[in-house]
């Protein structure tokens, strides 16, 4: 090939790119025409989709039937501790942008441990339609949240708390245990198997107390949000203990509890 032809051929290819267009600018375009826009929430959806107010709902609930089964948590609380939550279609019907207040509505969901579904008839879960509304406190710490539609839900932990209780005592073989070695609750008729055999041994009485005693040194020391994590951790450590079936396996859990504190 001459020098010549070698020449014009680079320079046909150097006219050849020169009037392509710019790929740079082409893509940039098509990018901007695909990148969705960004999704608008209506006002009021993160409250009525929030996790904490769906904790603060159930907390509403089993403080209402711990009224009406008497005023004592204790047997409440390990189906309290145990069951789960959630909320199927929560929805905005409303929104106050002066007061901060979402006016929500949704089918709430109650799971039923499986050790406590027969006192349920068998049921998996309760459920209800509720409606909800929430806003910010007047202190500025947390949430003020009402609700509605309730009723069923509370009536049914009420009454398995009721069935449960009296199993509980014809398992005992009566509604008082005749030895006890005072840890540091009352052995009285209402006993889970768990506390049943703490009260019956006099060693898991002995660091019953003990860890009671420590446990209140702390709490007395804590405030405001340590001294939430502090109840919240012990609500898990007593639902952790009641999983125990032998005395051995308490055994191990004070010895865990003792060294953390």
């Amino acid at each position: 090939m001459s020098r010549a032809f070698r020449f014009l051929a680079v320079l046909l290819s150097l006219t050849i790119a020169s009037c392509s267009p710019s790929p740079s600018g082409d893509s940039q375009k098509a990018q901007e025409s695909i990148t969705p826009s960004p999704i608008s929430l209506p006002d009021g959806a993160q409250e009525c989709a929030s996790p904490d107010t769906y904790s603060t709902i159930k907390e509403i609930i089993f403080n209402q039937a711990v009224q009406i089964a008497g005023g004592d948590p204790v047997p409440i609380n390990d189906l309290r501790l145990a069951s789960s939550t959630r909320m199927d279609i929560p929805l905005v019907k409303g929104y106050n942008s002066n007061l901060k207040r979402a006016e929500c509505s949704g089918r709430f969901i109650i799971s039923i441990p499986v050790t406590a579904r027969t006192a349920f008839s068998g049921e998996q879960e309760l459920k209800a339609d509720i409606a909800y509304s929430v806003q910010p406190a007047a202190d500025g710490q947390g949430s003020v949240v009402e609700v509605n539609g309730i009723e069923y839900i509370v009536r049914s932990i009420v009454s398995a708390n009721a069935i449960r209780s009296a199993r509980r005592v014809e398992q005992q073989g009566g509604p008082h245990l005749v030895n006890t070695f005072n840890p540091s609750f009352g052995c009285g008729p209402r006993l889970t198997n768990t506390e049943r055999m703490i009260c019956q041994d006099e060693e898991l009485s002995q660091k019953d107390r003990q860890l009671s005693s420590s446990f209140k040194l702390v709490l007395a020391a804590s405030t405001g949000t340590d001294r939430q994590l502090l109840l919240n951790y012990q609500r898990r450590a007593l639902a952790e203990r009641a999983t125990c079936a032998e005395t051995s396996c308490l055994s191990q859990w004070y010895e865990k509890m003792l060294a953390q504190y």
